[in-house]
């Protein structure tokens, strides 16, 4: 995304803080020069949907907005499984279609263990899926919470199988190995997982 040129013809337009993407798309309602440490900036106070912000350029970036995935889905993408719905609870296809040995299996599995149901965790976790800046815009934190808990079934069942085929070629101590040898956040999430019930 390519940065605008804050100048007063800014104002009225639609932009986005490159840094701060969950902000949503905000209204430009003024831009005033100031200046930082002695260099020319702009003071550009915007109206995002969570609020009034003003923000100082340099070092905040304003880009133009993005059009992003939309809920709403047609009958094919239904019978597809191919709406945002869909998308939010399956695994990535690089997880699922990958050929490799169990090892290569989990590891490629581990990034999705970075995610959790704190309120942060589940807006992130949105975002990476399905590449929409604000989640909540689209989905309620319950319907959140639910596909997450879709997802992380999902998830679990992978790596109890990516395990279990471990286990049977290299024996236990291949898998107390393999976790032990993960980040461990994410190593302790899988031993959680493990121990829920199917």
């Amino acid at each position: 995304m390519a940065e605008l040129l804050i100048d007063s013809s800014l104002v009225g337009r639609d932009v986005c803080n490159a840094a701060r993407p969950e902000w949503g798309v905000g209204k430009v309602a003024s831009v005033q020069p100031t200046p930082v440490d002695g260099k020319p900036a702009q003071r550009v106070t915007i109206e995002f949907t969570t609020g009034r912000r003003t923000l100082v350029v340099p070092p905040a970036r304003l880009v133009e907005p993005r059009p992003e995935p939309q809920r709403g889905a047609g009958w094919l993408d239904v019978l597809g499984k191919s709406t945002l719905d869909d998308q939010l609870r399956q695994l990535p296809e690089e997880v699922t279609e990958m050929i490799g040995t169990p090892r290569q299996r989990v590891a490629a599995l581990a990034p999705l263990y970075r995610y959790d149901e704190t309120p942060a965790g589940l807006s992130r976790w949105a975002c990476d899926r399905v590449g929409v800046a604000d989640p909540l815009s689209q989905w309620s934190r319950d319907e959140l919470q639910v596909a997450f808990r879709v997802f992380s079934h999902e998830r679990d069942g992978y790596l109890r199988s990516a395990l279990a085929i471990l286990r049977r070629d290299e024996g236990p101590d291949a898998v107390k190995e393999l976790l032990d040898g993960l980040e461990p956040t994410t190593a302790a999430r899988m031993r959680d997982a493990l121990q829920k019930p199917l």
